[in-house]
């Protein structure tokens, strides 16, 4: 019996590369009015550990919060060195980070499948989606989506069109790996991935498999060595792993939540044990599904997904941004399972394609409709979280030309304001995890980062006082800068009082910290 090629096959055309500049053209209008969100919580302290990579490039090599990821430190430095404060250039980053993305993802599906319509489908699937939206509504969630550019390539470098086996191909797969490396954590899924698309996709046997991604592994084993093990070895403070405080339960519960969520049912999802049960039907008879009708790309998409999916695990909360790889994964899935159950369904009943081509095509703009819709709601959402950490950026420019550079700083903050009271009656999108700081302004941002942002960081940078400093600084003429709920204001009505509960308690007093600014070398 002849095949029956779907229409929307023949309409997406013969090359790659018409669909795909469409697809990329229409996630790019999506993301459009996202480019007014203001910087927003980290990405003030990934600035400020980033300023000093000009005059001495191992800063990049520096841990940030426990983490090894430089190529974020580098992108945020690159930004700040052309575009200074400007915002909108820090989002349009983001967003073409995603679009690459994209692309590589396009390109990967359309070389494994040859059909375009599993790959236009699939990649405008995963680049509209409104369940990873922090990755790209805010800036420093960069950390997840630049690990899966590099992630991409290499198993790009794995495709079947790679014919050749040159020792630049294996250079340029260690290179894509090690910037994976340097990206974020996430990478550590990388071996696997690949390894379980030369066994389901590439149907090598298990030992060729593992030879060929010997050097991944071996990387992987290093990594985990140095930046892992030692740490806790050490006692554990500096690990990355600290984050990792969910117990099996718990990490059980945030699993069966997100495959809800990923179906878009996680309204009715409220943890009871019966719960369980359809989430392991599920993936159990897709799997099952796959195997028996040798849909080996859709095994591999399931496959990625619970790998993107494990390495979050352990750790108790889910922001967005955590979806961001394994939904790659996850519409690999849906998209070849559809695909494959639908032209078996025409073959078997004889079904007319322009009907299959009408209903799945209303299907289709009816959930592209809704994933649109939500982003649109999602991009509001970050604006209004946005919006704070520019009228704190504003406040300071009213009294940043009157605060003096040659002299300590005593700041104080006495505001009463809550970042959460401020914003959790504001969003509309999907639920949020909101990160905030209560010995930070407004619980949004620290001085330090924030002075210098607005500063001149390339010139001085304001650092805080060491603590065996301070009894020596009292003893001089400061400045106090406060901060009160109305914006900064410099006061000079309590210098002794600071001098005195230092003298009684050997300490500052609560939310008061003293800095100084200190030239650049």
């Amino acid at each position: 019996m002849k095949k029956i090629e779907p229409k929307w096959a023949v309409i997406a055309g013969k090359g790659p590369y018409l669909p795909v500049v469409l697809v990329i053209s229409f996630i790019l209008l999506i993301y459009l009015p996202a480019l007014d969100i203001y910087l927003m919580g980290d990405d003030f302290e990934f600035l400020n550990e980033s300023y000093g990579i000009r005059t001495n490039p191992a800063v990049m090599l520096s841990k940030i919060n426990h983490f090894f990821r430089p190529l974020i430190k580098l992108s945020f430095f690159l930004e700040y060195t052309f575009f200074k404060t400007q915002a909108p250039f820090y989002n349009l980053t983001n967003i073409l980070i995603h679009l690459l993305n994209v692309f590589l993802l396009y390109i990967l599906v359309f070389r494994l499948t040859g059909k375009n319509h599993i790959a236009f489908l699939t990649t405008l699937a995963y680049g509209t989606s409104p369940i990873y939206s922090e990755a790209i509504l805010w800036c420093s969630a960069r950390a997840d989506s630049i690990p899966l550019v590099f992630m991409l390539g290499v198993i790009l470098f794995f495709d079947k069109n790679a014919r050749k086996k040159t020792p630049a191909r294996y250079l340029a797969i260690i290179l894509f790996t090690l910037c994976a490396l340097g990206s974020k954590e996430t990478w550590m899924i990388l071996p696997f991935l690949v390894l379980s698309y030369l066994l389901i996709v590439k149907h090598k046997s298990f030992k060729t498999a593992l030879r060929k991604t010997f050097p991944l592994f071996l990387l992987l084993a290093l990594y985990i060595a140095y930046f892992i093990g030692l740490p806790l070895l050490s006692g554990g403070a500096s690990a990355p792993t600290a984050y990792a405080n969910a117990g099996a339960a718990a990490a059980a519960k945030k699993f069966a939540f997100l495959i809800f969520q990923y179906m878009g049912l996680s309204n009715f999802f409220t943890g009871a044990a019966w719960q369980y049960i359809p989430v392991f039907l599920f993936l159990t008879g897709l799997g099952y599904r796959f195997i028996r009708t040798k849909n080996r790309l859709a095994l591999w998409g399931l496959t990625w997904m619970l790998l993107g999916l494990s390495i979050s695990l352990p750790i108790a909360f889910a922001p967005a941004r955590y979806n961001y790889i394994p939904l790659v994964g996850f519409w690999m899935m849906i998209i070849a399972f559809l695909s494959r159950e639908i032209e078996m369904l025409m073959q078997r009943f004889r079904l007319h394609p322009r009907t299959v081509f009408l209903v799945s095509g209303i299907l289709m703009i009816l959930c592209l409709t809704l994933q649109v819709a939500w982003l649109q709601r999602e991009i509001d959402d970050y604006r209004v979280r946005g919006l704070p950490h520019k009228r704190i950026v504003d406040m300071y420019q009213l009294i940043k030309d009157r605060l003096p550079h040659d002299r300590p700083i005593i700041f104080q903050d006495l505001s009463t304001r809550r970042a959460e009271h401020e914003l959790i009656g504001k969003l509309k999108g999907y639920e949020k995890v909101l990160f905030v700081r209560k010995r930070a302004i407004w619980g949004l941002v620290f001085l330090t980062p924030l002075v210098n942002f607005a500063g001149d960081p390339f010139r001085e940078i304001l650092e805080p006082i060491p603590g065996q400093d301070l009894e020596s600084v009292l003893l001089m003429d400061f400045t106090v800068l406060v901060f009160s709920d109305e914006g900064f204001f410099i006061s000079d009505t309590s210098k002794d009082r600071f001098r005195e509960y230092y003298h009684t308690y050997g300490k500052l007093p609560y939310k008061v910290e003293a800095l100084h600014f200190v030239p650049v070398k």
